[in-house]
């Protein structure tokens, strides 16, 4: 703990404004947000069955990140008294995302699942650079919470490296499976259900409130997969303009819900059984009602152009 607590010394000793933002900018967009528009964009527009692949490896992190948290309930560097000024950004308006427990970093294991699985899935050589770009990104994830003072240095090496040991994981997992992946969803959700149900000693949810975010998204994924493969089954292989106006049309659907689950009173917000269903609702729309209006709006042009 004594070569942690300098390392953190030494990330405070560099605090400044500017690094302040570009740690908060790394921090909520590569190591999150980016996360699942990459995701969602692979899914929509590229190819479904690799989107599929990468987006059961990242709903899965979610999980297994808040359950071990939920196991381990290590406190942040800034809680333990006398290092409170380690959290950079408390006294500005961004959020550094330090939500529930310490460890594993859930910023830098989801980063290094999500990125690991998209270089497994494009493993091409003409790809090598996004592949370096992206070893790079985890890297900046990683340091970007030891900067900020939400994380010790073992929360981030553990949590990329579990990262990554996800993305094998489940390739080989969707592989063994083949066209059955909705087995493996199964499986998934009952292995994990139980946890629901488990309490501490003073009576509050175990797992924390992000473990009820990550269970309702994977049920909406696997729903939404489900559903969409024996009712929608759409394709990629749309022109560009066409690949746009999906992008346009699904970052719209998916950032709206997103909106409304952030706006609702605190109370309701914080309600178990809402924050279950909102995440299940966001993950729904994303893989099965968007691709859903995607083919709708596409058969209409269709028609239409064979009208003319």
């Amino acid at each position: 703990m004594s070569l942690e607590w300098k390392i953190l010394e030494f990330f405070d000793s560099m605090r400044n404004t500017f690094f302040n933002y570009f740690n908060y900018f790394v921090s909520t967009i590569l190591g999150s947000l980016f996360l699942i528009i990459l995701f969602l964009i692979i899914y929509w527009l590229y190819d479904k069955d690799k989107g599929l692949i990468i987006g059961y490896t990242l709903v899965s992190s979610f999980l297994i990140n808040n359950f071990v948290k939920g196991l381990v309930n290590r406190r942040r560097p800034f809680e333990y008294e006398g290092h409170e000024y380690l959290r950079k950004l408390v006294d500005t308006s961004l959020k550094d995302g330090a939500t529930g427990t310490s460890f594993p970093s859930g910023h830098s294991q989801n980063s290094a699942a999500l990125y690991s699985s998209v270089c497994l899935q494009y493993n091409a050589k003409r790809l090598l650079v996004v592949r370096i770009v992206f070893i790079a990104f985890i890297i900046l994830v990683g340091i970007s919470r030891i900067y900020l003072g939400v994380h010790f240095p073992s929360d981030v090496l553990t949590g990329i490296v579990i990262g990554v040991a996800i993305a094998y994981l489940c390739a080989f997992l969707q592989d063994m499976f083949g066209e059955k992946k909705w087995i493996l969803y199964i499986v998934t959700l009952t292995i994990f259900t139980p946890c629901l149900f488990f309490k501490n000693s003073e009576g509050s949810f175990l797992f924390g409130r992000d473990f009820l975010k990550s269970y309702g998204m994977i049920l909406g994924f696997a729903s939404g997969a489900f559903l969409e493969e024996k009712t929608v089954n759409f394709g990629c292989n749309v022109p560009k303009l066409q690949k746009l106006l999906r992008l346009a049309i699904g970052l719209a659907i998916v950032g709206v819900a997103y909106l409304i689950y952030g706006i609702v009173p605190k109370d309701i917000h914080e309600n178990a059984i809402f924050t279950i269903v909102m995440h299940f609702l966001i993950a729904f729309l994303g893989i099965y009602v968007v691709p859903l209006i995607f083919t709708k709006i596409e058969e209409a042009i269709n028609k239409k152009k064979m009208t003319e």
